[in-house]
This record gives C-alpha cells, sequence and structure tokens, in this order.
C-alpha cells in the first residue's frame, strides 16, 4: 500500500508513461470521493481512492489477480472497509481482501474455496454484515449467499438458494431475497427453512409484508418479518390486488404504496394504503413495469414526483407521477427499451444500461428536469453506487489498449467537474422524449 499525491491527470493521461489503467468498477462513496479497482487480471491488479479535486489519495496492491468480470462488481463497502475479490488456485476459489477505507491499510483477507466468479455476482450489505453473491453460472439453478464480519472478515454464514438475486434487500440483519423469503436471521446465521414474506418494504420503523392467504383468498399485511409476532390486517383491495399481482411496496409520508401490474390490460397502477389497510386512491400508468423492480427505483417521502419506466411489447414509456396530486403529469415514448431509473436521494437518474449512454436527472421534489447529457462512449452500467456525496462517476471503456477511464459529472447538474481523460460528455436536452417537457403544478 502507498498513500500518492500525484493527481489524477498526470496518472491517467495517455502520453507517454505512465501507461492508461484499466479500470473495471468505481464506487462513489459519501463525500464524493470514489473507489476504483484497476489493472484487473493482472499481477498488479490495485484497489485505490480517488478525490474530487482528482487526486488519488492511496491505492494497494492485492495479493493476487483481482477477479475480472466486466461489468460485474469487484468492490463491495461496508463502513470502515472496501472488500475486493480476488482469484484463487486457478481460479477455483475466490477472496475477499479488504482495506482500510481512510489509508488504504490491508485489514483481513478470508478465502472461499469452491466458488467460480466468471458470471453474475453482486454484493450487498446489511446492519452487521457484508453479504457477497456468486451464480456458478449464467444458468445456474442454483447461487452461493456469503455473509462476512466487516471487521475481522470472520464466515459467519455461507448458504446456497434457488431464489433470484437481482432484488434482494437488508433489514436491518436480516437477508430478504427476491420473492421475499428471509433466509438470514438477526444474528447473521442462515434459515434452515426459508420463511416466505411476500413483498415487502420498510415503513414508519417497521417491517411490513403482504402475502396472500389462500385459504381466506385475501391479501394480508402484518407489520414484522414474524407473523405470529404481529398484528394481520386484511387489505381491503385484495381482489385488485390478487388479479394484478404486487410487484412492490414503498413508504411515502403515512401511507404504503403498492404497485401492481395487470398483464391482461398492460396497465400499471400505484395503489396508497392507511395503516388499516384501506386504499386512499392511486394513480394508473400505461404499460406494465418490468418483472423486477428495484428498490432503489422506490420514492421517498422527499419526491413528490417520480418517474416511471413501463413497456408495452417493443415500446417503452416514461411517465412522471406526481404522489401527492396522484396523477399523470407527462408521458413520453422512449426510443428503446434499454433504460432504467434509479433514485439517490431527492434525485431521479435515467439511464441507458449499457452502450453509448444517455444520462438524465430530474428533481424529485419539483419534478423539473435538470439536465440531460449524452457521453460518446461504451460505459460500464451506472448503478445507484455509481453516485455519492454529490458526485456522479463515469467509468469508459475504450480499446483494450487504452484501458477504461473515470471522469466525475456533479451529480445535480451533470456538469463535468474532472475529466482528464478526455471522454466526451455532451448536452443531449434536444433528445426528443425530453424536449418541451410539461412544468409540474405545486
Amino acid at each position: 500500500m502507498r498513500a500518492v499525491g500525484f493527481t489524477f491527470a498526470v496518472a491517467l493521461l495517455a502520453c507517454g508513461s505512465p501507461p492508461l489503467r484499466q479500470f473495471t468498477d468505481v464506487v462513489a462513496l459519501d463525500d464524493g470521493s470514489a473507489l476504483l479497482a484497476f489493472d484487473v487480471a493482472t499481477e498488479g491488479s490495485r484497489v485505490g481512492r480517488i478525490g474530487v479535486d482528482g487526486e488519488i489519495q492511496w491505492e494497494s496492491k492485492l495479493t493476487d489477480k483481482a477477479s475480472y468480470g466486466i461489468p460485474e462488481p469487484n468492490l463491495s463497502v461496508h463502513d470502515r472497509v472496501v472488500g475486493v475479490r480476488v482469484l484463487r488456485d486457478r481460479r477455483t476459489s475466490l477472496a475477499i481482501e479488504a482495506f482500510d477505507l481512510a489509508d488504504g491499510h490491508p485489514v483481513w483477507e478470508t478465502t472461499i474455496p469452491g466458488v467460480l466468479v466468471d458470471h453474475r455476482t453482486s454484493y450487498l450489505r446489511t446492519r452487521r454484515s457484508m453479504i457477497e453473491f456468486f451464480s456458478p453460472s449464467s444458468d445456474a439453478d442454483s447461487h452461493s449467499i456469503v455473509a462476512l464480519d466487516p471487521a475481522t472478515g470472520r464466515l459467519r454464514m455461507r448458504s446456497s438458494v434457488t431464489h433470484g438475486l437481482d432484488d434482494s434487500f437488508a433489514l436491518g440483519e436480516q437477508l430478504v431475497l427476491a420473492g421475499g423469503r428471509v433466509i438470514v436471521d438477526e444474528a447473521g446465521r442462515s434459515i434452515s427453512n426459508p420463511e416466505a414474506v411476500g413483498h415487502a418494504c420498510i415503513h414508519e420503523g417497521a417491517y411490513v409484508a403482504f402475502r396472500f392467504d389462500p385459504g381466506s383468498g385475501r391479501y394480508q399485511m402484518t407489520r414484522s418479518p414474524q407473523a405470529s409476532s404481529s398484528a394481520v390486517v386484511v387489505v381491503d383491495v385484495h381482489t385488485q390486488l390478487a388479479q394484478r399481482g404486487i410487484k412492490r411496496c414503498f413508504s411515502y409520508h403515512d401511507h404504503l404504496g403498492l404497485v401492481t401490474t395487470d398483464r391482461e390490460t398492460s396497465t400499471t397502477r400505484i395503489t396508497f394504503l392507511d395503516g388499516a389497510g384501506r386504499s386512499t386512491g392511486g394513480v394508473s400508468v400505461r404499460g406494465k413495469v418490468e418483472t423486477q423492480w428495484p428498490a432503489t427505483a422506490a420514492p421517498t417521502g422527499d419526491t413528490r414526483f417520480m418517474p416511471l419506466i413501463t413497456v408495452d411489447g417493443d415500446r417503452a414509456r416514461l411517465s412522471l407521477l406526481d404522489l401527492e396530486r396522484r396523477e399523470v403529469v407527462w408521458e413520453r415514448e422512449l426510443d428503446h427499451r434499454n433504460y432504467d431509473v434509479f433514485r439517490v436521494g431527492a434525485s431521479w437518474f435515467l439511464v441507458t444500461k449499457f452502450g453509448d449512454p444517455l444520462i438524465a436527472v430530474f428533481d424529485g421534489i419539483t419534478g423539473e428536469l435538470r439536465n440531460a447529457v449524452r457521453v460518446n462512449a461504451y460505459l460500464t452500467p451506472i448503478r445507484p453506487t455509481s453516485v455519492g456525496g454529490g458526485s456522479l462517476w463515469l467509468m469508459a471503456r475504450g480499446h483494450w489498449v487504452s484501458g477504461p477511464q473515470v471522469a466525475r459529472l456533479d451529480a445535480s447538474t451533470l456538469m463535468v467537474t474532472l475529466n482528464s481523460a478526455k471522454i466526451p460528455v455532451a448536452d443531449a436536452r434536444d433528445t426528443p422524449f425530453l424536449v418541451d417537457l410539461p412544468r409540474p403544478t405545486r
């Protein structure tokens, strides 16, 4: 490990020596700086931290090659450490090497035998654990989940599951998989018989879950992961929910929002419920939400306005919803289906999933489009972890000789603040579906 004082511009410019670095992952931190994994798949694999001013604050060499799986993440962050996945034993096992976020000093290393890393992987943090997900193949029937103590690297739990990992989320120390199954208890231990809790979200400090009771034919709402320890409330819109199917629930002020899709009519509806499970109205849009609607696409009490992408066949539609008035402010047909929406704080980001991307940022409080840019370079996917502390970090992948490069944008305005690699970023407010958007009424 070494702390360094040279700047991003000196370190990364393609002007002779030193050569451009090959970056594979970038994670924004709360102070606007970023963690970088670079020079992977080589004996010089490294992890480093770069400040908002472009100065590399520290960089550390890994003991082995970092796992290489663009566009999959290499880095997982929990409190004071960053974990990096490292290949072992000729790619037949994996190790997690952890470094101190402040200075880059090595903290611990844990080997996880028998894990293949050539395919989809991801990570999650619970209150006390670093959770690593691994898929042995792109079409695997089972997946591995590992929980580590972020302070020591001690293996707390290892489990194999057949449920999807794409939409897992944490509640305290519990881990809930897509499909609504709690598989990790409050002590971070694997649950032998995973509890089905249904679609769930956190609301007013409680864990609220919705599940269909086949005995009564009604949807029930409970206020904790264990139904036996909480009062059961029957939802009065059970018929509608049964016909549509719940995609997601979210907390909005003192109400719960349920996102449902009716495949027969190709419509999506957000229904608001009070604490007694009674409907207080809602808003409908044309089209269906995708199968997985991530928690990062859910609003908060501060975000009155919410962009939502729905699809109908090959077509995709972007709608802006006013959650207070419970109405559609505007809707526009997108040029393709290759878009994601996620929220960071009170800002909504519309991004192209891959390729030559468009990035647009909306104000969740006013509903207005702040800015839109197009990047004339192939980027690794822009995720919620790309945004933090007022920074949006981009990682472009050029041809293999030059390798990927990074740039920093102001997360609120999308103005370029750091771009010594000269990644082309241009104004995109003239994109047809963004032109002349109606001004939301407040």
